[in-house]
């Protein structure tokens, strides 16, 4: 049976009239997938726009051969919940192609991808979850 590697965040948006308040709770444990993110909020009103950047190692992929290079495929996902009704969701997936398999041990961090909810002033749960497409247990 495959099985992802799945990092999740969950942080709470709080949009108020005079001003937004984000609040981050750490990632659950056990998933091995090490990514790091920031965001901006962006406000036109009615709405609240989060863009979430995510970042990550080529060391927290795994990589597959793929002719003469190495490839490392992931998913980026988000999602706007307001009690237990999904509001929203927004998802990419990429890639990135290694040269020489010493680079996919390296751990310097570099952009993987954005994604963006664009919402109404209120109080949401959001999770992230970042995915690695070739992982397998």
């Amino acid at each position: 049976m495959n099985h992802k590697f799945v990092l999740k965040i969950i942080f709470f948006i709080t949009a108020m009239c005079m001003g937004q308040g984000m609040f981050l709770l750490p990632s659950e444990p056990g998933f091995p997938l090490v990514a790091s993110y920031n965001y901006r909020l962006i406000r036109s009103d009615p709405y609240v726009t989060l863009m979430i950047f995510v970042e990550l190692t080529n060391n927290s992929l795994q990589f597959i051969k793929s002719t003469n290079r190495f490839k490392g495929i992931y998913r980026i996902d988000a999602a706007a919940y307001r009690d237990e009704e999904l509001l929203q969701n927004s998802s990419i997936t990429d890639s990135i192609f290694i040269d020489d398999f010493a680079s996919t041990n390296k751990s310097e961090s570099w952009s993987a991808g954005m994604v963006s909810l664009s919402l109404l002033e209120g109080k949401y749960r959001i999770y992230l979850s970042v995915t690695d497409l070739n992982a397998k247990i």
